[in-house]
């Protein structure tokens, strides 16, 4: 079974997220948080598969949320993670800094999520 978090600050976004998660791998658990700093501290008590995060959110962005769970010594900091953005451009520029990590545009493609997931999950086995 697969544990995910999903990191949004707009509830219909993690509730489209929890419902593509939950078509592509039906026996997943999903913890969701409404913002970077609520996310850290839910990653550093439980070990996940992959982390999914927005981009743009107040306090910490996506990137700056991946960067504190690496620098951290908790058990997700070599983690595959998934930016999910609507601001590519600004988003490509700070993902040339991260390990690990791969961007997804919104709108949200399912084929593309699953992709990018199975990849992600793959970074944390190397």
């Amino acid at each position: 079974m697969f544990h995910f978090l999903v990191v949004d600050d707009e509830p219909e976004i993690l509730e489209v997220m929890e419902a593509y998660l939950d078509d592509i791998y039906p026996d997943c658990k999903i913890i969701t948080a409404n913002d970077g700093s609520e996310a850290f501290e839910k990653a550093q008590g439980q070990k996940f598969d992959a982390i999914l995060t927005d981009y743009k959110m107040p306090g910490l962005s996506g990137s700056e949320l991946i960067k504190k769970i690496r620098q951290s010594d908790g058990v997700n900091k070599d983690i595959g993670c998934l930016i999910i953005t609507g601001f590519m451009d600004l988003a490509s520029l700070e993902m040339s800094q991260l390990e690990n990590t791969l961007l997804l545009s919104k709108p949200i493609d399912v084929e593309q999520l699953k992709t990018n997931l199975k990849v992600s999950m793959h970074f944390k086995a190397i």
